[in-house]
This record gives structure tokens, sequence and C-alpha cells, in this order.
């Protein structure tokens, strides 16, 4: 009974988690490139969602946007490893007003 309990544990946690990789996410991401609509193909809804507020700078009368305020979408992949500690990978994505990638990153074994 221990046993059946512990594969229907395994199998609901792993299905409510992203399912990426460092080189998965190295093939689906081109900065510049990729856009919000192939990244959700790729790795599904985001964990969550945030925007940035831009920088601005003034001199005098004149007002210079230095970069505009970006979308970042995060995605932790939880995998249960040996003795039931629960170890994440992250990766954080940041698009730009039109919906491009501009940067992303990628932390944890990857594996």
């Amino acid at each position: 009974m221990r046993f059946a309990l512990a594969i229907i544990t395994v199998v609901l946690l792993s299905g409510c988690a992203h399912k990426f990789t460092r080189e998965s996410v190295e093939l689906a991401i081109t900065k510049g490139k990729t856009t919000k609509n192939e990244v959700l193909k790729s790795f599904g809804q985001p964990d969550r969602i945030w925007k940035t507020s831009g920088i601005k700078m003034s001199s005098g009368d004149d007002e210079y946007v230095i970069h505009s305020s970006r979308e970042v979408w995060s995605y932790s992949n939880r995998t249960l490893k040996l003795l039931d500690v629960l170890e994440p990978d992250m990766m954080k994505i940041v698009f730009d007003e039109s919906g491009i990638v501009v940067y992303y990153d990628f932390r944890g074994d990857g594996r």
C-alpha cells in the first residue's frame, strides 16, 4: 500500500511541474527572436508573470527612455530527488514591448 501511495504521489507531483532542461531551454530560446507564443508552446504557462518599471533619465526639459517596461516570466521545474527533497531548476525569461525575448536565465543542475 505504501508503495502504491508513493507512486501516485510522484505521478501527481510530476504532472504539476514544468518539464525543461538546460539543453531544451537553449534549443527553444533565441534572444532577439523567440516570441511569447513560442515560449508558451515550448514550456506552457509560466508560474509567475510580472512587469519591470523601466528606466528613464532626465536632462533639463528632455526625458530619455533607457529601456521601457518589460514583462518577466518565471518557471520552476520541481523534481523529486533522493530522500524526498524537492530541488527546483529555475528559469526566468524577459520580453520586450513587442513580446520578443531579450534575456533569459536558467539556474539549476538541469538534469
